[in-house]
């Protein structure tokens, strides 16, 4: 497809989510990291899970991107400078309750964001990018699921 142009609003948005996934991967793996907390047995692994999902996520924004014949804003200095999720800090120690609500929000955001994007690509017929993001969807869902129901009492 010589001369192909990505849809610049589809473009934009992708690389947001690009950044937004990088900075949400690295808060959730300093959660796994630095966790000191009953529970800790259980929700150690439990993150590592989540944030190597997110990087698999990352890997698939980016893809979709390259798809489209554009390139991915992917440098760490562009994640940081530009994500919409606040960078948590590496050099404390995390609650089991603090480590499960920064990872909620973080993947609150994620899921409104890519629904974003969902509906953007929806509306303007690009049906690749709709069925990829809509599985991640349905796993911020099942994630979010079991990290409020863990916070119940």
């Amino acid at each position: 497809m010589e001369g192909f142009k990505m849809d610049q609003n589809l473009y934009r948005a992708l690389n947001q989510l690009l950044q937004d996934l990088t900075v949400a991967e690295r808060n959730v793996h300093i959660l796994h990291w630095n966790l000191i907390a009953e529970g800790f047995i259980y929700l150690h692994p439990y993150l590592g899970d989540v944030y190597n999902q997110i990087f698999e996520y990352i890997d698939i924004t980016a893809e979709q991107i390259r798809f489209q014949e554009a390139l991915p804003e992917g440098t760490l200095q562009e994640a940081t400078s530009h994500t919409r999720l606040n960078s948590i800090d590496s050099k404390r120690t995390y609650s089991s309750q603090e480590a499960i609500t920064i990872t909620i929000s973080n993947l609150e955001y994620l899921k409104a964001f890519t629904n974003n994007i969902i509906t953007y690509a929806d509306e303007n017929k690009y049906w690749d990018i709709v069925d990829v993001f809509t599985a991640q969807v349905v796993y911020y869902d099942k994630v979010l699921y079991f990290l409020r129901s863990s916070l119940e009492k």
